[in-house]
């Protein structure tokens, strides 16, 4: 796989990502709002995230 080749053509979704998270910053490490949006995406893409402490996992096989 050419990686390079692949973070451009997800670099539009990957600014898209960043300017959410910028524009909704939580202070801490309590983050619910963007713990959520990342739960979020990650089921989008088909994965089964769970909240760990204060961040998230998902198995990717």
């Amino acid at each position: 796989m050419d990686f390079y080749k692949r973070a451009l053509a997800l670099r539009e979704e990957t600014i898209s990502h960043r300017r959410w998270l910028h524009s909704n910053a939580e202070v801490g490490l309590h983050m619910p709002k963007g713990q959520t949006y990342v739960m979020e995406q990650l089921r989008g893409y088909g994965l089964d995230p769970h909240p760990c402490g204060h961040g998230v996992i998902a198995e990717l096989g």
